[in-house]
């Protein structure tokens, strides 16, 4: 098993600290009484998206009244979880806000992701000219004052799916693969990108889904699922729009994206004939 990392350190301590206070039938209004803060703050330690503060957690262990064992392990814990490391997005966060720091946090220590990306190509995978004009088009201001920004953060987030990610399936539509921002845009070169990662032997799966099914199944948005290798660690998500991110805070909402990814892609073209839809996308377009 891999060394757990500060991320992936606070959802294993949220999750256990949730478990022990529920187990104790404590509220969360209780709780926070205790820490002299506000349910949300509980919220905040319990779903792993803030740092913990030390006392605040040897604080909620006494009151749950965790054995030394438990109390020493979690304390521990919580010090990993902790500590601040000078990570490769905080450069980006200012540009684009701590919801983007959250997610390449996410994404740098997960094990395995999913992404179902059914209008653009998926941002890992896209090339800088393609992710110019998406930002240039989406409905976040700062994002659009920061291209050159965004086109380094997305060539950085490759770099290190790349060196830690095991595998990164990519569920996509003819429509993403389709799409151009203008009638000059050439996308030719993007296709021909996608191709060559997906074929290069690394962790980048890719499935087309070529029809949409009739079987009574939501169309989906732009969703991740990141899972990891200590499987004590919640699995995360989050929803791409065009004005941010959306994190799937609970575990009921992150099963059933899971579940509906695993339909589709099932449902989706094999990974063979998914390149060969893309070379022949190509084909037509250099005819």
């Amino acid at each position: 098993m891999a060394e757990t990392g500060p991320t992936a350190a606070r959802r294993r301590l949220g999750a256990q600290l949730r478990g022990l206070r529920e187990a104790a039938g404590i509220s969360g209004e209780q709780a926070a009484v205790i820490l002299d803060g506000s349910q949300a703050k509980i919220s905040r330690l319990e779903s792993g998206v803030t740092r913990p503060g030390i006392a605040d957690v040897a604080a909620l262990l006494k009151f749950y009244e965790a054995d030394d064992e438990l109390y020493d392990s979690l304390l521990a814990l919580a010090k990993v979880a902790a500590s601040r490391s000078r990570s490769w997005w905080r450069d980006y966060v200012d540009a684009f806000g701590v919801q983007v720091r959250q997610r390449a946090a996410l994404e740098s220590e997960a094990f395995a992701i999913l992404h179902c990306c059914p209008f653009v190509i998926p941002g890992v995978l896209q090339t800088p000219d393609y992710t110019q004009v998406v930002f240039e088009r989406t409905g976040h201001g700062i994002s659009r004052e920061n291209i050159e920004l965004a086109i380094s953060y997305q060539t950085a987030r490759k770099k290190h799916v790349l060196a830690n990610v095991s595998a990164y399936r990519v569920l996509t539509t003819p429509a993403a693969l389709r799409w151009r921002p203008s009638a000059t845009f050439d996308p030719r070169p993007q296709l021909r990108s996608l191709i060559s990662d997906v074929t290069a032997g690394n962790c980048f799966e890719l499935r087309i889904l070529s029809e949409y099914p009739a079987d009574g199944i939501l169309a989906p948005p732009d969703f991740s699922i990141f899972t990891f290798d200590d499987e004590a660690v919640p699995a995360a998500g989050y929803l791409e729009l065009p004005t941010g991110f959306h994190a799937l805070e609970r575990s009921s909402e992150i099963q059933y994206y899971d579940e509906v990814f695993s339909v589709l892609w099932d449902m989706a073209l094999t990974e063979e004939n998914s390149l060969a839809y893309v070379h022949d996308m190509v084909k037509k377009l250099d005819s």
